[in-house]
């Protein structure tokens, strides 16, 4: 396995390691496949702001999960999460300081 990526699970609930298996991302607990997440926007989303609602970790995951999913450019999917967590009413870190910066780069 080379994940080290922990995200609660859409399937199960759990929060566990996400297997990285022939360019399928799945669950360690259930074996729920998060690729198919990218043609069920709205499951995906939900996935998201479950992990965005668990603090500085569930973020970075939710951000790292996006765009493993969509396979979109990072800057484009970084802004996407940003905007669904605000729609969200979930505040990130301060994106001027920090380890999120260092991260995930400008705010």
């Amino acid at each position: 396995m080379k994940s080290t990526l922990y995200v609660k699970c859409p399937k199960c609930g759990e929060t566990g390691l996400i297997k990285e298996i022939q360019g399928k991302y799945l669950c360690a607990v259930c074996n729920f496949d998060y690729t198919t997440l990218k043609d069920e926007p709205v499951k995906l989303d939900e996935m998201l702001v479950s992990n965005l609602k668990m603090g500085p970790m569930g973020q970075i995951m939710a951000l790292t999960m996006h765009e493993l999913i969509t396979i979109m450019p990072t800057m484009e999917s970084i802004q996407y999460v940003k905007d669904l967590a605000a729609k969200n009413g979930i505040k990130l870190p301060d994106q001027k300081k920090g380890f999120f910066s260092r991260l995930f780069g400008k705010g």
